[in-house]
């Protein structure tokens, strides 16, 4: 298919944001809103990795250096994926009476997982 003289996929792929590159073993962080330390120890965080969901662990979440007290910096470590161009879209959830009540997902995140023998220079 054609678009002012440029295939549609060339069209997608310059209308696409950049994506992050990354070697796989980094921290990615976010902001987390909670009235209190005890609303923010009930959260449970997942990551949808191209709409596969995987639940996070290893989530630390501090005070943010805002006045705001409601506002907590949170990070876990990248969960495993293959080397190439992934989408990220974070959700938080909670377990009340056994069932999940999980948050819309984030906005995705595009990354670039460096492969095997490359580094994961910007």
């Amino acid at each position: 298919m054609m678009a002012c003289g440029k295939k549609t996929e060339e069209v997608a792929k310059a209308a696409a944001p950049p994506a992050e590159r990354v070697a796989g073993s980094e921290r990615f962080g976010w902001t987390q809103s909670a009235s209190d330390r005890r609303e923010l120890a009930t959260f449970h965080y997942a990551v949808y990795v191209d709409g596969d969901r995987v639940e996070l662990t290893d989530v630390s979440c501090d005070p943010a250096s805002s006045p705001v007290s409601t506002q907590f910096e949170c990070s876990a470590r990248l969960p495993a994926m293959s080397a190439g161009i992934h989408s990220l879209e974070l959700a938080v959830f909670i377990v009340q009476d056994g069932r999940v009540r999980e948050s819309p997902r984030s906005a995705p995140l595009m990354i670039t997982k460096a492969g095997a023998g490359t580094t994961g220079g910007r």
